[in-house]
């Protein structure tokens, strides 16, 4: 049984290095895992580039990759997750800053349209670790096909996805 999971992350969960910068991780699991992507909508609105400090792949068990928000600006759905046990979405995950943080906030609209959500996902190297994602605050209740240039194919091939995975990202119905 799957289901959307409403209770927020708490903000100012981070942590302070030596030199005084804040740093966090976040998984990104729809647009935000494309740089080209992420650095468009940064220079649209004026910000300069969200840059990760550092990137690997990872999974999150336990939680589904649906589409079931539509965004206006692209034309048709966009990722969201919601719980389901017996799936897994694979994304990456981002240490950055707090600034680049905000930004990211801002591109997903939260905490109107996005909220902030902890999870522990798992990297590749076998560690698991905290991170922040964001989750569609008010999921449609039906699919919301996402158009073909959003499937996120892209970045999931760049960055060695399973193939499995790959498989089924390639076979939702797009506009």
């Amino acid at each position: 049984m799957c289901y959307h999971r409403s209770e927020p992350f708490t903000q100012g969960q981070s942590t302070k290095i030596e030199r005084g910068e804040e740093r966090m991780l976040y998984f990104a699991y729809g647009s935000n895992m494309d740089e080209e992507d992420l650095e468009s909508w940064c220079l649209r609105n004026r910000y300069s580039p969200i840059r990760p400090l550092a990137k690997e792949v990872a999974v999150l068990r336990g939680w589904k990759l649906v589409f079931n928000h539509y965004s206006p600006r692209r034309k048709g759905g966009v990722a969201n997750i919601q719980k389901c046990e017996s799936e897994e979405v694979w994304g990456l995950l981002m240490e950055i800053t707090e600034d680049d943080f905000r930004k990211l906030r801002k591109k997903e609209g939260a905490p109107e349209v996005y909220q902030e959500e902890l999870v522990s996902v798992l990297t590749r190297a076998g560690s698991v670790k905290e991170a922040i994602t964001f989750v569609v605050k008010r999921p449609a209740a039906q699919f919301v096909p996402p158009t073909h240039h959003y499937l996120l194919i892209r970045s999931a091939v760049k960055n060695g996805f399973p193939t499995d995975y790959l498989q089924k990202q390639k076979s939702i119905p797009t506009r």
